[in-house]
């Protein structure tokens, strides 16, 4: 995230970091800080260079880590990267000018929790009948809606996920059939030694069984690791407003 090296730890209290990494962040123009999780997660140092290929942002960037922030609690996001606003917005007036300046969302904290609303509606009126209109709403509000946003995109991937399901039985149905089949020798002379049909029908739905289960735990597995790879952690902060 481009962010205001000045202000952003101010903005976001809840984010732990020492003054000496701080000051260092603010001098640097291509520096950035990284949150505590995504340095266990990938073993960023102090001091180390992260190559990033842009894809809003197109090129190739590197940022050097100047900081790593800790979370204030449990609830607190520890996965994030800030580095300067300023630094992306040099680089599109030389490459893009018509995307310098552009700011995707402006954070006020306030006072008073309770006055979120009249000064969201003062702030919007100030851009009532600009180019650049705002729709100024709690971090609570901004989180859900931003969330709510994927809400289609989501349902239409579960639905998609079910028919993939119901195909993947009947190719495991059909798979099962034709190993039975192509077993019916070993199963004659299981049969001639005495085992019952209800030995055999355990043997073959236990080996289905069995395969299922497996594929099934491996698949919930690399799932499970996939979603805390890409998870997002949304604060819920009343004492702040998006702009």
């Amino acid at each position: 995230m481009g962010a205001d090296p000045e202000t952003i730890f101010d903005v976001y209290p809840e984010y732990l970091i020492s003054t000496k990494e701080y000051e260092t962040f603010k001098q640097e123009r291509n520096s950035c800080i990284v949150g505590s999780e995504i340095a266990k997660q990938y073993g960023f140092k102090i001091g180390d260079i992260i190559p990033l290929d842009g894809d809003i942002y197109p090129g190739k960037w590197e940022f050097v880590v100047r900081g790593i922030y800790k979370p204030r609690d449990k609830s607190t996001d520890a996965t994030q990267m800030f580095f300067h606003w300023s630094a992306i917005d040099e680089r599109m007036k030389a490459e893009m000018p018509r995307r310098a300046g552009n700011v995707g969302w402006y954070v006020i904290k306030i006072k008073d929790p309770a006055q979120a609303a009249a000064i969201s509606e003062q702030v919007d009126a100030l851009f009532k009948n600009s180019s650049n209109s705002t729709k100024t709403e709690t971090e609570r509000a901004f989180t859900q809606g931003f969330i709510a946003g994927f809400s289609s995109l989501l349902n239409a991937m579960n639905a998609i996920s079910y028919i993939i399901i119901g195909i993947i039985m009947l190719v495991l149905g059909n798979t099962m059939i034709m190993s039975a089949r192509e077993r019916t020798c070993e199963y004659a002379v299981l049969k001639t030694l005495g085992f019952s049909g209800g030995h055999l029908f355990g043997l073959i739905f236990g080996e289905s069984l069995f395969i299922s289960v497996l594929g099934a735990g491996v698949g919930f597995c690399s799932r499970t690791r996939s979603l805390r790879a890409s998870r997002l952690l949304f604060q819920r902060d009343s004492s702040r407003t998006f702009l």
